[in-house]
């Protein structure tokens, strides 16, 4: 994929569309944890949510109250449901972006591809052609499997704490939800790219309907 650059603004754009269920479940509990961050409390739960990054969910018991209590979907077996994957990664993920920061590292609506391109436009020369931030986003999105794609996230999420730049993590949850859906992780790259680009559709009626429908879906 070419490297060709639209002008970017001079700020963050900000893409507003409606949250699915996994989505709006992380925005409570990130806007809970930022809300009550001064407490010793909350800083003890954010240090046991980043030592359970590339763990699987639910296997600590500290952390339940936070990424299992409450969580949308219903399971089929003892497996963890894509829902719980998806609010996993995107909590722990959090708790790493948030370690050492004053300054919330919850956007919302900043978009993980939106996120990237700050940090692009910042560290990527015009010299450099696909830079060093570009080329670690294009292996990201890239991943094969929802494996891949935690681990790639990883290093994207200290890269973006370096910075300062912060990003929307009930949309991050959402697009890890559908990364693990048949047929779906396309749809996310899209989203990024179009993230990255700056190339946003326009909210329309139908929007609070799709999201009422992808609830009804996992809920069904």
């Amino acid at each position: 994929m070419s490297d060709a650059r639209t002008k970017a603004p001079t700020s963050n754009v900000r893409e507003f569309r409606p949250l699915g269920p996994v989505g709006g479940f992380v925005t409570s509990r990130v806007n809970a944890l930022l809300s009550s961050r001064a407490r010793s409390s909350t800083t003890a739960a954010l240090a046991r949510l980043r030592a359970n990054i590339g763990r699987v969910p639910g296997v600590d018991a500290t952390i339940w109250d936070a990424t299992m209590a409450g969580v949308p979907g219903k399971p089929f077996d003892d497996s963890p449901t894509a829902e719980e994957w998806a609010a996993h990664v995107a909590l722990t993920l959090f708790a790493l972006h948030q370690q050492g920061s004053d300054t919330p590292m919850h956007s919302q609506g900043s978009g993980f591809g939106s996120a990237v391109r700050q940090l692009s436009d910042r560290t990527d020369t015009v010299a450099e052609g696909v830079g060093p931030t570009r080329r670690r986003f294009n292996a990201l999105v890239t991943s094969a499997t929802f494996s891949e794609l935690s681990y790639h996230l990883r290093s994207a999420i200290k890269q973006l704490r370096g910075a300062g730049i912060a990003l929307d993590y009930g949309r991050l949850a959402d697009d890890l939800f559908y990364f693990q859906l048949p047929g779906r992780a396309d749809g996310v790259r899209r989203a990024w790219a179009r993230q990255y680009y700056r190339q946003f559709a326009k909210p329309t009626p139908s929007d609070e309907t799709t999201s009422k429908a992808n609830l009804e879906d996992q809920n069904a």
